[in-house]
């Protein structure tokens, strides 16, 4: 994430990618990489990548891994949907000067995203993986895309652009349609789990040190063994070691205050509030009207969950089982030395043994260190789906 962006380009950022995931051994897993160009997002009619990146001289580009660690179960799969943006200047709704070069992290979501599915496949871990990376750098031109503009985007629906700043949201809602209606995957995935760098309002909601948590109110019932049951193989001793909640979101917070990274259920906006004075389209990227410049995480996620509801690959026969999703926004962005880092970076999968011993000794050597903001519209960078704490949550609930 410290990469330059003229060095890291999303093509670059692709192959690097891809490079990384072939010197994984997988053993009797399979581990798949495929990059997809831009005349293939065309093809997808994934307007809100190719509206993004339609200003920039760099081509946008689509990542997709999938991860096969247990082949008893062909039809079944998690999504991870990670936001690419490789560089944000904000479009022509630029971003302020003071900061500017920090914008090269707001691929921080993408990055978290690749280095989950390259511990699982280092492990070796008895679960599937699908991860959909849209990779774009949003600039601006004479070609930018301009406020006021109609996108449609791979659902079918007609946005109104009225922040190009606000293009987290336009990509990652064609990445999550595409999760869903896949035509690769035999079902749709029983769980969609996207982060990203998404907006700075959430730093102004929870601080520095909370990370946002968003999810439709499916996931708020939903538990770990309904995604992926493996839970009548625990041995009772080993679950009086991880008392860890039934449910995803519980499993979450747990996790979250061991690490030490602790993050906050956030609300969601209801979709009405970005149709409130778009005339234009069917939905708007922002809130507008009486709702302008209010809830700005709430409103990134209303987005997205509309997006997400419009799908009609979630109900479409035989693709019949609805999916959930659970979103990451904001939270901890730890300076070393005035240079972002995410926790990704702490990932050392040799470390991590079995989960009973994950509990010895890490908490009490885990002590809090306070961090400051480096920048606020880059947050999320420490988000609880990075590997180390992917991988602490699952594996106590012995579904690895």
């Amino acid at each position: 994430m410290e990469m330059p962006s003229n060095l890291l380009p999303p093509q670059t950022f692709a192959r690097e990618i891809e490079e990384s995931l072939s010197q994984v051994s997988c053993g009797e897993t399979s581990l798949r990489v495929v990059v997809h160009d831009k005349d293939w997002i065309e093809k997808q009619n994934m307007g809100g990548v190719l509206g993004v990146s339609r200003a920039s001289s760099q081509d946008p580009c689509f990542v997709e891994i999938n991860y096969v660690g247990d082949p008893s179960r062909p039809n079944d799969h998690i999504a991870l949907v990670g936001k690419g943006v490789t560089f944000d200047s904000g479009g022509i709704s630029i971003k302020p000067a003071g900061g500017m070069e920090a914008m090269r992290a707001d691929m921080g979501g993408a990055a978290v995203m690749a280095s989950v599915v390259l511990a699982l496949a280092q492990l070796q871990s008895p679960i599937n993986i699908r991860v959909y990376l849209p990779l774009v750098e949003n600039m601006p031109d004479g070609n930018a895309l301009r406020p006021g503009d109609v996108l449609r985007m791979a659902s079918g629906t007609t946005v109104q652009v009225d922040n190009t700043d606000a293009e987290g949201r336009l990509i990652l809602a064609d990445a999550l349609h595409y999760a869903q209606s896949n035509p690769d995957a035999p079902n749709p995935p029983l769980l969609i789990i996207d982060a990203a760098t998404l907006t700075g309002a959430i730093s102004v909601s929870l601080g520095d040190h909370y990370t946002g948590l968003f999810c439709n109110q499916a996931v708020q019932r939903r538990r770990v063994t309904d995604v992926w049951p493996k839970e009548g193989d625990r041995d009772p001793q080993q679950h009086q070691q991880h008392p860890l909640p039934p449910t995803i979101i519980g499993s979450l917070n747990y996790c979250g205050r061991q690490k030490c990274d602790p993050f906050w259920h956030m609300p969601t906006l209801y979709s009405k509030h970005l149709q409130e004075g778009c005339h234009l389209a069917d939905i708007s990227n922002i809130t507008t009207g009486s709702f302008a410049r209010l809830g700005g995480s709430g409103s990134a996620s209303a987005f997205l969950q509309a997006e997400f509801r419009q799908s009609p690959d979630t109900l479409r026969a035989p693709r019949h089982r609805r999916s959930h999703e659970v979103r990451v926004r904001g939270g901890l962005c730890a300076p070393r030395n005035d240079r972002a880092t995410n926790a990704s970076s702490d990932l050392l999968p040799r470390s991590i043994g079995p989960a009973e011993q994950l509990s010895r000794g890490r908490r009490r050597h885990h002590k809090w260190r306070p961090r400051r903001r480096l920048l606020v519209s880059a947050a999320a960078l420490r988000c609880v789906f990075a590997p180390p704490r992917l991988i602490l949550l699952l594996r106590c609930h012995n579904i690895f």
